[in-house]
């Protein structure tokens, strides 16, 4: 009987000594110091990142997708669970209530963990260097990796600031690659920072000559894949040459020359259409640039410009990104509304311009007067027609 007892650990009146702690007893890993705090702590971050993300998912299926098909989704990853939730707290129940409450934390956690969707984290990286400065400019090349289409959703700007309380700002695009700040002091510290409303991607800090350092000038244009640039004047020692190079919004370099003799013109031919900025540097100083760029146009806010009679119409759109405005000449045509006797009609243009596959319309009218009435009295009686509309009136009316 002694040995019997204590085979599960109990110290008897003969004073058998209790046998090792937990011998024969069922031993669990949650029994170890931090299982359940770290578990919980985990899941408990996952589950607020999935209130945040249905949110978001929420407001994706109000676009491009029913309410009814996002609630579907849900009720079957939980489904799915529902059953090993089930057994798990089963399981617990036999072992311990308290054991039974860990079943049910760790259950929820995993139908937590089945629908949490991609929570989008940024790569976004900036950086800025100079690349010119004049007595009166700044001339900052950006280099952008990470980005995705998200990042921009909150707009981001370049803001240069100096001691004497100038400010400049402009927005940074994902196909930013230059900024250019103009109207400066000579002589003066400038700090360029780029940031949103709640981060700071980069800062850098320049200095404007007190003398013109130019030794160079370039005129670049491009239509289509055909890219010319010319070198038109270079101010070099005896030793000295100038380097061209030509490269897209991401550093990749297109085209690139050395020279001496000035005026010089080059051309090349892109695969495709893309932005092109040329920078032309002696002894690793870049002393000119110039860019062309893929325009950006304002198609939403068209200006339309019509002739006095209305039959020939214009539609202009600035480019938002600096460059010669689109302007397209329209079709025009013309719809007679005619008028009655108590309300004036007109002559109704439409002009319409087609680009990029989309067509634009705007209207103008030009107004026709009403008719006057044209009363004819009815021989066989008092009662008085109009022969236009059929209005009619007696003499006793």
């Amino acid at each position: 009987m002694k040995d019997e007892l204590n085979t599960y650990g109990i110290t008897n009146a003969d004073g058998v000594a209790p046998s090792a702690e937990n011998e024969g007893k069922v031993a669990f890993d949650n029994d170890k110091p931090g299982f359940i705090r770290e578990s919980v702590t985990s899941e408990q971050d996952e589950m607020a990142h999935v209130s945040e993300s249905y949110g978001d998912q929420a407001g994706a299926s109000e676009e491009g997708g029913s309410d009814e098909e996002y609630s579907e989704q849900d009720l079957s990853a939980t489904s799915s669970t529902a059953s090993a939730s089930s057994s798990a707290a089963s399981a617990s129940a036999s072992i311990g209530s308290g054991l039974g409450a860990l079943a049910g934390v760790v259950a929820t956690s995993v139908v937590a963990a089945v629908v949490v969707v991609a929570v989008f984290i940024s790569t976004l990286a900036i950086s800025l260097s100079l690349l010119m400065a004049d007595m009166h400019s700044l001339v900052f090349g950006v280099t952008i990796t990470g980005a995705a289409e998200e990042d921009f959703a909150q707009p981001i700007y370049a803001v240069l600031t100096s001691d004497d309380g100038s400010y400049f700002e402009q927005e940074v695009k994902q196909d930013t690659a230059l900024l250019t700040f103009e109207g400066l002091e000579p002589g003066r510290e400038y700090r360029l920072t780029v940031k949103n409303e709640t981060k700071v991607f980069a800062e850098v800090t320049a200095f404007t000559p007190t003398e013109p350092n130019e030794k160079g000038t370039l005129l670049s244009s491009m239509q289509g894949t055909d890219v010319r640039v010319s070198v038109q004047s270079v101010k070099l020692k005896s030793t000295e040459y100038y380097s061209l190079t030509a490269k897209d919004a991401q550093g990749n370099v297109l085209f690139a020359k050395d020279g001496m003799d000035a005026p010089a013109e080059y051309r090349f031919e892109l695969t495709e259409p893309k932005d092109v900025y040329f920078y032309l540097t002696v002894g690793g100083s870049t002393y000119a640039l110039s860019q062309c760029l893929l325009p950006d146009y304002d198609l939403t806010n068209g200006v339309w410009s019509w002739s006095d009679d209305l039959l020939t119409a214009n539609a202009t759109f600035t480019d938002k990104r600096g460059g010669e405005p689109l302007v397209l000449t329209a079709t025009v045509t013309r719809k007679k509304v005619e008028p009655t006797c108590e309300e004036e009609g007109a002559y109704v243009h439409t002009a319409k311009v087609e680009y990029a596959g989309k067509t634009y319309t705007a209207k103008a009218s030009l107004p026709i007067a009403a008719y006057e009435h044209n009363y004819v009295l009815d021989p066989t009686g008092g009662t008085y027609t109009c022969t236009r509309c059929g209005d009619s009136y007696t003499n006793e009316e």
